[in-house]
Formats: C-alpha cells, structure tokens, sequence
C-alpha cells in the first residue's frame, strides 16, 4: 500500500515564491496597462489644449503662431522658447506640456513643434490659416540605446470646417502623408523627425 506524497518544506517554499513572483509581475502589467491607458485619454487632451493655447496667442500676434513676429518673420524656433511664450503669456498651464506618457521624469516639455526655422512652406503655414494634412506638433521621438521607437499622437491644424478639424490623431509610424498646400502634391511617407526639404513636415524637441 503505497503512502500519500509527502511536501517537504524547501519544495512548499519554491512553489509559494513562484506564486508570488506570478502575482509580482500580473500587478506590474496591470499597472503599466493602466497607465499606458490613461496616457491615451490624457495626451490628445493636452494636444487640443495647446493647439487652442496656439490659435489664441495668434490673436494678439497678427494671426501667427508662437515663433513668428506679426509681420511673419521669425522671432524664434527654439521649442522651448516657443511654449514659454504661451506659459509666460498666460495663455498654457505650463503642466500641459508634460506628457503623462514621458519617460524622463524631469522632463519639462514633452511635444515636439514644427520645425520654422528656415523660410518656406513650414513657415508659411504657421498662422491660424489651416492646412490640409499639416502637422504641428506632436509627441517627441524617443530614443532607446541603438535604436529609435516612435508612437504617438500628433495634432494636425487642419481646415476648420473639416470633421476631424482640431482631433490629434495616434499613430504607430513617424512616417505620414502630409501636405501644406491645397493643390501640392502628398508627401506619401514623410517622416515628422527628418529633415528632409523646406516643405516637409519636420518636428523638433525642446532640449
């Protein structure tokens, strides 16, 4: 007559260390999840509401946005400077600028703007007359040691009477059809962090 398995204890102490590992890494995935999930609700918020900052600064600036004098011509391209004009002016809450998605915890601007340094179709754009297909800004690039990853949302400044006018859109690859003039051709497969032509759609950072 055989016995019953005996546990002993070291076997007991293994199987209650992998039960907690497994609880350990289902309540890290469901934290991330949760964060990942709120970042999608809360960026394309904070897209809009420094878009509207944007095209209410252009009031009082002779219908151009933040980097340009009235009479078009370049004030700054500097990111960084480029939103201190809307936080200084009262016109942001300077915590918009943070995406709750960012992984630099010091970071004190998380959007990327289109790149206006140089004359050109970009500079042109960049007053309250929307474009068809135009990026303005978006979530900046992130980097990883020997590679680069992008996913993100961007915010086009698109016709007002369009239905999507005013809604960022999310998407997987830098690489977007855009275009910034009505009867120009599409550039198929533009990539927002590349510089690739005065009347590309290229996005900086702030540094």
């Amino acid at each position: 007559m055989s016995s019953a398995p005996r546990f002993r204890l070291p076997d007991l102490l293994v199987g209650l260390f992998c039960v907690a590992l497994l609880i350990a890494l289902a309540a890290v995935a469901l934290t991330r999840n949760r964060h990942v999930s709120r970042g999608s609700q809360v960026v394309p918020t904070h897209l809009r509401s420094i878009h509207q900052a944007m095209l209410i600064y252009s009031t009082d600036n002779g219908s151009r946005l933040p980097g340009l004098n009235p009479d078009g011509s370049l004030l700054t391209n500097d990111p960084a400077e480029r939103y201190g004009l809307l936080t200084d002016g009262g016109y942001l809450a300077p915590e918009l600028l943070v995406s709750p998605l960012d992984p630099d915890p010091s970071a004190e601007h998380s959007f990327a703007l289109l790149d206006i340094g140089e004359p050109g179709a970009r500079r042109d754009a960049w007053t309250t007359d929307p474009r068809p297909d135009a990026p303005v800004l978006a979530e900046r690039r992130a980097t990883l040691p020997g590679r680069v990853r992008w996913s993100g949302w961007v915010m086009f400044h698109r016709l007002a009477l369009a239905s999507d006018a005013g809604l960022p859109e999310h998407h997987p690859s830098p690489r977007l059809r855009t275009r910034y003039t009505l009867d120009g051709p599409f550039n198929e497969a533009d990539d927002l962090f590349a510089a690739e032509g005065a009347d590309d759609a290229h996005l900086i950072a702030a540094e």
